[in-house]
């Protein structure tokens, strides 16, 4: 009887382990930022940055220390709610910004910001886009 216990508790311990980190765990997270004449793009997986502008294309490796990071970030934001989040200026509706987005995948499922100006994005979101460009400093 106290090896089933014991078995049961060890499955359940497992489990729920497994399911945590699948939980904080995420395919890839995008910042793309553009206008007219230029545009800047990062992708970011648990292993990988790809740094991608106008004038040159360059790859990184994601350090744990980061890693740790964006998966702390990410279960600050509420993904669902992406979307609604509220940026603070609105230049790029004339030009005088890059419209910039953020998208989060995971599992599949795709969690696409609203448009804000490059270098400003909604306060929910400036965390985690300034440890994603850290990524490639």
């Amino acid at each position: 009887m106290k090896q089933l216990n014991f078995l049961i508790l060890f499955f359940i311990v497992i489990y729920s382990s497994f399911s945590q980190d699948s939980e904080n765990s995420f395919d890839s997270l995008i910042y793309k930022a553009s206008t007219r004449g230029s545009f800047l793009f990062l992708k970011v997986t648990r292993e990988t940055a790809l740094y991608k502008t106008n004038e040159r294309e360059k790859s990184f490796k994601v350090s744990a220390k980061v890693q740790k990071r964006l998966l702390d970030l990410l279960n600050e934001i509420e993904f669902a709610e992406i979307q609604k989040y509220k940026a603070p200026t609105d230049n790029h509706s004339t030009d005088r910004a890059k419209q910039a987005e953020f998208l989060l995948i995971k599992g599949g499922n795709k969690y696409k910001s609203s448009i804000f100006d490059d270098g400003n994005p909604p306060h929910e979101l400036k965390k985690i886009i300034n440890a994603m460009m850290s990524c490639v400093k």
